[in-house]
């Protein structure tokens, strides 16, 4: 099995292939049937990083950096846009999607973009579902397809 059969749903799986462990799943595998769950759903979601950080847009106009107040529990949407490639939109900003803009160079000078809001179409939108970035098995990282 790849990956993108279990996202693209045409190979049909019961909760007993994956308990019994006749369908051999990888960390990958299930990070990308959280998020197709989550995306196919329209289930809304608020971030909390690992740190205990939040993600929101509340306030932030298109091109804005997004701010890391998790009181403000701003509610987000996961959308599928391809195999593994997802955008995603908060509800506090209709129309605009998480993107990347210029390098942060605060933390790690030659690493990391800052977190925007972009129009829905924009390229930098496109983001890949990835393992924690920090290593841990109960968080995920999204990457950008247009900068990774």
């Amino acid at each position: 099995l790849t990956e993108s059969d279990l996202l693209d749903g045409t190979v049909p799986l019961t909760e007993s292939d994956l308990l019994d462990g006749t369908v051999p799943l990888t960390e990958s595998d299930l990070l990308g049937s959280f998020a197709t769950g989550l995306a196919d759903k329209a289930q809304p979601f608020v971030f909390e990083a690992a740190n205990g950080y939040g993600l929101s847009a509340r306030g932030v106009r298109s091109g804005g950096q997004l701010n890391n107040t998790r009181s403000h529990n701003d509610d987000w949407r996961l959308h599928r846009v391809g195999p593994s490639e997802f955008t995603l939109a908060p509800l506090s900003a209709p129309g605009l999607r998480i993107g990347v803009g210029s390098p942060h160079g605060r933390w790690y000078p030659t690493e990391g973009f800052k977190a925007i809001l972009v129009p829905e179409g924009d390229e930098t939108a496109r983001l890949r579902l990835k393992p924690a970035r920090n290593g841990s098995q109960l968080h995920v990282s999204f990457e950008s397809v247009a900068k990774p």
